[in-house]
């Protein structure tokens, strides 16, 4: 699992980058499973692996952590011609959602009121966080996307700021 989880990593990110939250879901579940073959995963230890990660982390989560290992299963089954007949990950995962064990993400519509927005600038007053803070409300942008504007990216005269390599364009 470890090696398969590595080649995963090496080959795929290689040819299709992963995000940063991918690869750093797909390395520490690595640490934290990587010891189990391939050939040992089944069903069944998947939702031994899946009731133990319920106490820690959202169902979204754990829905996105299993889809990562489910591709990589895909991958190695259809690529490396794998000696799995079918991907067990997809098994039980169809059986978890049942169980509402797993979902997708909730879509989120609370906004921080004026208040909670100007207590968290105050509160960063001194810090350096506090303009990005500030461009974050304004703008909608992501964190990655702030720290990536460069000052050629600005143009005053115009009251226009250019993102690039906007996630969500």
């Amino acid at each position: 699992h470890d090696e398969l989880v590595r080649r995963y990593i090496t080959e795929i990110h290689g040819i299709k980058p992963f995000g940063k939250s991918k690869l750093a879901t797909v390395t520490s579940k690595a640490r934290r499973v990587g010891h189990v073959r391939l050939s040992d995963v089944t069903p069944a230890s998947i939702l031994s692996y899946a009731k133990q990660r319920a106490g820690e982390i959202a169902p979204s989560t754990l829905n996105q952590e299993l889809t990562y290992f489910a591709q990589a299963i895909d991958v190695a089954r259809t690529l490396w011609n794998a000696p799995i007949k079918d991907n067990p990950m997809r098994s039980a995962m169809g059986v978890m959602s049942q169980l509402d064990m797993i979902q997708g993400s909730k879509k989120r519509n609370r906004r921080p009121t004026d208040h909670e927005l100007q207590t968290l600038i105050h509160l960063a007053k001194d810090s350096w966080i506090a303009p990005i803070i500030k461009i974050a409300v304004e703008t909608g942008l992501r964190q990655s996307e702030i720290h990536a504007i460069e000052w050629s990216d600005i143009d005053f005269t115009r009251g226009t700021l250019l993102i690039r390599n906007r996630k969500d364009p």
